[in-house]
């Protein structure tokens, strides 16, 4: 007759063994991105799957940042903003909210990019709002600083509103800075285009994988970004067979030396 607390002990092992499975599956995640940009600027996921250190300026935390810190757990976010009030991280995605991993400044966007260190996989820019424009966040040298202090892999994302009347003069700014390797992609239903910059590789669908990127995510994460992300990538194929990731656009070059008065 089986030792009761031999068979005991076996089923406990088990259950231990399934718990440690457990713990190296992903974690579901409840963060949802609000608003529909949000879910376009996301596509970095197509070329960075695994980003280190993550640059936010201009998004004011909010629920991006909420998302990136619930679904990137060995990703560093810095967020920086003049009005950046302390701890933005939402209270119910962390029992701690201040850690090691969210580092939240209050500075000029421009001045922190000017003086920062070459460290971070993706930045993340929103720009799009007309009665706020920051002139310090669309200049042709902000957009340098921005290249500068990106990994070599890394890649620039902004959040433009296409109907403001400077829209061209930014993305030729953009254009020059990152010698046209660059595209515009549509957020549906809005005048908005998210553009995605890189300075040393081509943005291009070859290469990007949907399940690779996804694979790593909860099931909750995948069903979440999986149409959005699947878009982008049917668009960056139509950009092929060229495979530079890039389209052609009007020539702006002397848009981008005018002097514009809001700017």
């Amino acid at each position: 007759m089986p030792d009761f607390y031999e068979s005991l002990r076996k089923i406990t092992s088990q259950e231990r063994d399934i718990q440690a499975f457990q713990n190296q599956m992903p974690h579901e995640s409840t963060v949802e991105l609000r608003r529909l940009h949000e879910k376009t600027m996301m596509g970095f996921l197509l070329a960075i799957p695994h980003p280190k250190h993550i640059l936010m300026i201009g998004l004011r935390g909010g629920s991006l940042a909420d998302f990136c810190y619930a679904n990137l757990p060995q990703c560093q976010i810095t967020i920086v903003n003049e009005s950046c009030d302390k701890c933005m991280i939402d209270k119910t995605i962390q029992t701690t909210k201040c850690d090691a991993r969210i580092n939240q400044i209050s500075a000029d966007g421009a001045d922190f990019v000017r003086d920062a260190k070459p460290e971070f996989d993706v930045i993340l820019i929103d720009n799009c709002d007309f009665e706020t424009q920051s002139a310090q966040l669309c200049t042709k040298e902000f957009y340098e600083n921005c290249c500068r202090i990106l990994s070599l892999k890394g890649i620039l994302v902004v959040n433009f509103d296409c109907e403001h009347p400077a829209y061209a003069v930014f993305i030729e700014r953009i254009n020059q800075t990152y010698k046209g390797n660059f595209v515009e992609i549509s957020v549906v239903g809005k005048p908005n285009y998210i553009v995605m910059a890189r300075k040393d590789i081509p943005i291009s669908a070859r290469g990007m994988s949907l399940s690779w990127t996804l694979g790593h995510h909860a099931s909750t994460t995948r069903a979440h970004l999986k149409n959005e992300l699947q878009r982008i990538l049917h668009y960056l194929d139509s950009l092929e067979p060229y495979g530079q990731g890039t389209h052609d656009i009007p020539d702006t070059t002397s848009l981008s030396n005018q002097n514009i008065h809001f700017l």
